[in-house]
């Protein structure tokens, strides 16, 4: 546990000094992130209602991911924004819900 919190904090610390240099690269991937997370969404809605397919899964998420990398140079500030404070909140949640318990995980959460 101790080695993966500090590949962890050391991975963080480097992908943020990366994001700090590299402003308009960090909203190319958080875009190409968030489209995919998105796709992901869509699918597990899918999934729910009985639609079972891995090659759904890798056509959702890969269409979704392209319209994020698309809409990332249409709306860059706008689209960070966002996507932060859905992906970040989501994260900082399953985090402490892992670690605490007391919230399912989204497959209880489907079925």
């Amino acid at each position: 546990m101790i080695l993966t919190t500090l590949t962890a904090i050391i991975a963080g610390v480097a992908g943020g000094i990366f994001t700090w240099r590299y402003e308009s690269m960090q909203k190319v991937v958080f875009g190409l992130i968030g489209g995919y997370f998105a796709g992901f969404l869509v699918y597990s809605i899918c999934l729910a209602c009985g639609w079972n397919s891995v090659w759904g899964l890798m056509v959702l998420t890969i269409l979704f991911a392209l319209a994020g990398l698309i809409l990332t140079f249409r709306f860059k500030d706008t689209l960070v924004m966002e996507l932060s404070s859905a992906i970040g909140s989501y994260f900082f949640m399953r985090g402490w819900s892992y670690i605490f318990g007391g919230y399912p995980c989204e497959s209880v959460l489907i079925e």
